[in-house]
């Protein structure tokens, strides 16, 4: 069954607590998240993109703050094992990075994420 268009901007499967990290990878990007910026709430995981030596991860911090970086894996092709520390950190504001990606699909799910961080956080 195809999905439906509106999947693709569904927030509840990108967001992890620290109450309820229900990811195995939800659970390890928590400490590896707490390393680069301790101290979140809520967390979103806008990029995920695999790369021959590991993968780079955009993650939204409580609506207002997002963090790139690279997670090394020990090995590609099998379940993620981390290789080792975050490389290639990038801490970057909501408003640098809205400005950056300008519109379109990426913009709305980064919308939607940041109005729902703010409903978690309150």
């Amino acid at each position: 069954m195809p999905k439906r268009l509106t999947d693709r901007y569904d927030v509840d499967a990108i967001r992890f607590t620290r109450a309820a990290p229900q990811k195995a990878l939800a659970r390890d990007l928590l400490g590896v998240v707490d390393s680069i910026r301790p101290g979140g709430s809520v967390f979103y995981i806008l990029c995920d993109t695999p790369e021959d030596s590991g993968d780079e991860i955009s993650v939204l911090i409580d609506g207002d703050t997002i963090i790139h970086f690279e997670l090394p894996r020990l090995h590609f092709k099998r379940t993620r094992v981390v290789g080792g520390p975050p490389t290639d950190i990038q801490i970057e504001s909501l408003e640098e990075f809205r400005k950056r990606i300008g519109q379109g699909r990426r913009r709305l799910l980064l919308d939607r994420a940041v109005d729902d961080a703010h409903r978690h956080r309150a």
